[in-house]
């Protein structure tokens, strides 16, 4: 019986990742579904997130709203799309999306946010207005997180720090401004920073005047205990807030998060008023355990005092080695640790130039793992459970060294991909699957000569690639590693591939262009991960006016499904299907049932004047949808 993975996360610490970029189209639209012309997207990585972030050279969107974004697919951080047209419209979308298996033909859709000034008000704790403040969108959140929202506006939208930087408006002498904000539908965040009340984060609900009643702030001190200073220097603390349920409307944002510095205190000026907890993070480096103790309360001008309290960790080390005993550094090691049922803590990192990792944390089970390094595998686990090593009890203020751990000599699958007429196939695709290493599907391209290298495999493992080049693809079957005599060819051909074409129709049996049809292929893992497989997504295309689709160049004896969604309309999905080479085989009609279309206004009386709290209502398709108007009378019906 197949084990089926619903959804997995593959790492394997301290791996090398060759960066391959991975050129991903991008389909911009606004809420109507009409192409975002001219409209601007950035790439956002890691590289460029922080205060002082610059804003890359944006993309501009063609006349049918596409961009094509290059992006690294060897990242280990993957990025994100940031996009806004001149109208001020705004989206976001995670590359992560298109991360497995979306290919040069497929489209990562992004729908706009449409915007519109809502004014505000920011007082001091007397009501009188404070002018020159600036305040500062910092991101958007949807109310609604329904499924049914999925082909609609992005659910988070956070807005990229250089635009934070430099989009703030200024109270005026009456201490009024006008800030952007999603039209409706959306929680607002945004950043208050005023003269003598320092910088405070704020949250906005749908509907409602940004209304900032600026309070008196106090001062926290969080003095450190049970330990010297100097271990927990730039490990990181948190001041969250104690109370689960928030104040309705407009409210402060009760966070703070900062780092120890080595001293003994560490005083914050303009804390909000509140009630917070105290958390400090177990990065594993620092040979002491936070203790959790009662919050603290910060009040309006005075100052409070937390105790960051800390105990003895337990201690433990690991040291790796090649085959030959040698020791290995930079090798990534994990801890995972249990109170003998469930988890409590996960550390992890380098062994050092003696091969070892050393680590800290709390009391209870040990049980270690390591990851793959350039030119070593790590050995199949001989438990049924797939430990390395049997766990370990170690009590806090105990120490532990874990017996030392060999890995093996990895080796490389080389060969040689032909076509039918025996000529090299230069630039194909080799992508073979393995749960075992940094990412679940690893894809290579030949050289010129047809010829391909793929390091870092166990000796013992066996493969299974899918191979391309444009409509040419091999018929796949599994190798093993160990039984190639060498030179190794594998031949590809059109002639091998098998294609699939339907139909996506409405209710009433209509053709409905435009809907995403998207093609997943159940995947089968071979060698030591026989038994499992997984589902992955290989394109994506759009029904054209007849509500046809068709999908090429696939792995014949592989099983095929597509699933289809449209706005307005309820997501479908087909029975699974195996390709067959040289034919093309019929996915059955699918009929969407229609659901809504995201809806927004402002409900007035017969004054015209916005009413609030009036209840709207839509019941047609298959469920009743209904929404309040907010206090100026705008509403969100989705």
């Amino acid at each position: 019986m197949f084990r089926t993975l619903a959804c997995c996360i593959a790492f394997s610490l301290g791996s090398i990742v060759h960066a391959e970029d991975r050129p991903t189209p991008v389909r911009v639209t606004t809420a109507d579904g009409k192409p975002a012309a001219g409209a601007k997207v950035w790439l956002r990585t890691y590289a460029v997130i922080g205060p002082k972030a610059v804003a890359p050279k944006p993309l501009v969107c063609d006349d049918a709203g596409k961009a094509i974004v290059n992006w690294s697919k060897g990242a280990i951080l993957y990025p994100d799309v940031f996009v806004r047209d001149s109208s001020g419209r705004v989206g976001s979308a995670g590359l992560n999306r298109a991360q497995s298996g979306i290919d040069e033909g497929s489209i990562l859709d992004i729908v706009l946010l449409d915007t519109t000034t809502k004014s505000g008000h920011v007082t001091d704790p007397r009501g009188k207005p404070i002018a020159g403040a600036v305040v500062v969108a910092t991101g958007y959140s949807a109310e609604e997180k329904s499924p049914r929202r999925e082909l609609g506006p992005a659910l988070w939208i956070s807005l990229p720090e250089w635009e934070i930087a430099t989009s703030g408006v200024k109270t005026d002498a009456e201490g009024r401004f006008q800030l952007t904000v999603p039209k409706a539908g959306y929680t607002v965040l945004f950043r208050v920073t005023a003269e003598g009340f320092g910088e405070s984060n704020w949250t906005a609900p749908p509907g409602d005047e940004l209304n900032v009643p600026l309070p008196e702030t106090g001062a926290l001190t969080i003095e450190v205990a049970g330990v010297e200073p100097a271990v927990l220097n730039k490990r990181t603390w948190r001041l969250n807030p104690a109370e689960t349920k928030p104040a309705p409307g407009v409210r402060p944002v009760l966070w703070r998060a900062g780092t120890f510095d080595g001293t003994a205190k560490i005083t914050l000026p303009s804390v909000t008023p509140g009630r917070y907890e105290l958390q400090a993070s177990n990065d594993g480096r620092s040979p002491a355990i936070f203790e959790k103790g009662t919050p603290v309360e910060v009040v309006a001008g005075k100052g409070a005092t937390v105790t960051a309290k800390f105990g003895p960790a337990a201690k433990v080390s690991w040291k790796i080695t090649d085959p030959d005993g040698k020791a290995l550094a930079g090798v990534g090691v994990s801890m995972t640790v249990t109170d003998g049922a469930s988890s409590i803590a996960h550390i992890s990192g380098l062994t050092d130039t003696e091969g070892r990792y050393t680590g800290y944390g709390p009391g209870g089970w040990y049980s270690p793992n390591v990851g793959a390094t350039d030119g070593f595998a790590v050995p199949l686990p001989p438990k049924p459970d797939r430990r390395l090593v049997e766990p370990v009890r170690v009590d806090a203020g105990n120490t532990h060294a874990f017996q030392d751990f060999a890995l093996l000599k990895a080796v490389t699958f080389a060969g040689r991909i032909v076509l039918a007429d025996a000529k090299p196939a230069a630039g194909a695709e080799i992508e073979i699957a393995m749960m075992d290493r940094p990412r679940f599907f690893d894809i290579s391209k030949t050289e010129r000569d047809g010829r391909f290298h793929v390091p870092n495999f166990p000796p013992d493992e066996s493969v299974s690639p899918r191979i391309r080049l444009g409509k040419a693809v091999n018929v796949p079957e599994t190798i093993v590693l160990a039984q190639i005599v060498p030179p190794l060819t594998i031949k590809i051909s059109e002639a091998n591939a098998a294609a699939f074409r339907g139909r996506v129709l409405d209710a009433k049996g209509a053709p409905l262009a435009g809907a995403k049809v998207a093609l997943l292929q159940r995947y089968n893992f071979v060698g030591r991960n026989a038994g499992m497989s997984t589902d992955k997504l290989i394109a994506t295309v759009v029904s054209d006016a007849k509500g046809a689709y068709e999908f090429t160049g696939l792995w014949p004896g592989d099983v095929y499904r597509v699933e289809v969604s449209a706005v307005g309309y309820s997501k479908i999905d087909s029975k699974m299907t195996q390709g067959i080479a040289g034919m093309t085989a019929d996915f059955a009609e699918l009929k969407l049932a229609r659901t809504s279309l995201p809806v927004a206004g402002t409900a007035v009386g017969i004054d015209g004047k916005p009413l609030a709290g009036a209840e709207l209502f839509c019941v047609e398709g298959p469920e009743r949808f209904a929404a309040k108007s907010a206090a100026d009378g705008t509403f969100p019906l989705v």
